[in-house]
């Protein structure tokens, strides 16, 4: 059986990035090996540039807070509207996984009807 080497993270982006150990990386395999359905994804970023998604960030945070996109629960201090968190980058799961996870809720769907 021929091993597949993993893709290795493109330059620039993510390289001083250093996973929590003992915990499962969804985009990373090992340090500096991103897993195959992360790799199309981590270009698309790279080739932007970090100004340039920093840009996008602000953008999108300014946004979220301006249009008032909130979720409801409630915190320490009792306030139960939040303003919505945004992750930069948006975690990947490879087609088969996500499968099984469209299926689960599929059949909890129809299970609640």
């Amino acid at each position: 059986m021929t091993e597949i080497a993993e893709p290795t993270i493109p330059p620039g982006l993510l390289q001083s990035y250093q996973p929590v150990p003992g915990v499962y990386d969804e985009m990373f395999g090992s340090p500096g090996q991103c897993r195959e359905h992360s790799r199309r994804m981590l270009e698309e970023l790279t080739g932007l540039g970090s100004d340039e998604l920093d840009r996008r960030f602000r953008q999108a945070e300014k946004l979220v807070r301006d249009d008032g996109v909130t979720f409801n629960t409630f915190d320490e201090a009792g306030e139960s509207s939040r303003p919505w968190n945004l992750d930069i980058v948006p975690a990947m799961l490879p087609r088969g996984d996500f499968q099984r996870v469209d299926e689960a809720l599929v059949q909890r769907a129809t299970l609640l009807e």
